[in-house]
């Protein structure tokens, strides 16, 4: 899921090869791995992640789309 594009991203969301959850998890990971050796983060801010990804799941869940991007 790395080197997928956003809209790539969205497709598999949608689909459900991949939850938001997951997404972000994996995204977080990168970031704690990736960011101290690029010197390319300034802040990784977990919290707002994790509380948007959870409201962004659960909509989702209910059939709720915002967006194509909903839940990336």
């Amino acid at each position: 899921m790395i080197f997928k594009s956003i809209r790539e991203l969205s497709d598999a969301i949608h689909q459900g090869w991949i939850t938001p959850t997951e997404l972000t998890e994996i995204s977080l990971d990168r970031l704690r791995e990736y960011g101290p050796k690029l010197n390319c983060v300034v802040t990784i801010t977990e919290e707002r992640a994790y509380k948007q990804m959870k409201k962004a799941e659960k909509e989702l869940e209910e059939g709720k789309c915002r967006s194509p991007l909903h839940g990336v």
